[in-house]
């Protein structure tokens, strides 16, 4: 009788490797086989063939039987299968005790990681840094987004991320900007996002005194200079709840002070010459 793939499967599934499996099926289907026989029948090499003999019979799944040469005999599948889910219960039971004393390490680390966190700052000193960590922050970013920036600095950043800011505004995310002035390229820039609802815009009278964005009240980055130029500063990231915490404060402080802004256009400057001219 040949052996069966799926009886070789099952105690598989249950324990023994598929080699073990074929040889013990080989001598449950045709008892007191020789070594050789066992080889010969079941496919495997003779040398893989002792081996398995080996561990079949440490694990008591058939016996041996003196003889010149020694031959071996199966026990019942019944019996096999009963002693293999046995062993498999206890196994069950082991890991599942090993799980619960891992859950419980990794949730005590994770607690003392959270108590213990240090103070988190980071230099990034060239734009393609800070461009490339301000699209990092904005793919992960779910609930709000703070800029408080000068206006060239705002045009150049926003130009350079306007596909994954418009994704983030897509998902719903708040996004509010405070700059000191208007200019024309501003609205051309910030043109596809104004028709969020969750984008919004407002204008101070004064140069801020820093320029920096917050991110889900989390993340900060702060410029290290006020100048307002399109390349960025040496800026600063840091997700030290104190700082991050002081800088929004501090930007809805100013945000209840600004006002929305009058949209300014290439047309709108051009009538306020013709005025002028006029008088």
């Amino acid at each position: 009788m040949s052996v069966s793939d799926e009886d070789i499967s099952t105690l598989n599934q249950l324990g023994l490797s598929i080699t073990q499996a074929k040889i013990y099926l080989t001598l449950a289907y045709a008892k007191n086989l020789t070594a050789q026989e066992t080889s010969k029948r079941s496919g495997a090499a003779r040398p893989l063939t002792y081996r398995v003999l080996d561990d079949l019979l440490e694990k008591g799944l058939i016996t041996k039987i003196i003889d010149k040469p020694a031959r071996f005999h199966a026990i019942s599948p019944v019996e096999c299968v009963s002693t293999l889910m046995n062993k498999r219960a206890i196994t069950t039971a082991e890991l599942r005790e090993k799980a619960k004393l891992l859950k419980l390490r990794l949730k005590n680390r994770a607690v003392s990681k959270a108590i213990d966190k240090p103070v988190q700052l980071e230099i990034l000193p060239k734009r393609a840094a800070i461009y490339a960590k301000t699209e990092e922050i904005l793919k992960n970013v779910q609930v709000s987004i703070s800029f408080l920036s000068f206006t060239r600095r705002v045009i150049a950043l926003f130009r350079y991320i306007a596909a994954p800011l418009e994704e983030a505004l897509g998902r719903g995310v708040e996004c509010r900007v405070i700059i000191p002035k208007t200019h024309t390229e501003l609205w051309k820039t910030i043109n596809t996002f104004e028709k969020y609802q969750n984008f919004t815009v407002k204008v101070i009278p004064i140069l801020p005194k820093a320029g920096f964005s917050i991110w889900d009240k989390k993340e900060l980055l702060i410029a290290t200079s006020s100048v307002d130029s399109p390349t960025p500063p040496a800026t600063i990231w840091s997700d030290n709840n104190c700082i991050v915490d002081l800088c929004q404060e501090y930007f809805e402080h100013l945000w209840e002070k600004s006002e929305k802004p009058i949209k300014i256009t290439h047309k709108a400057i051009s009538q306020n010459a013709r005025h002028h001219n006029t008088a």
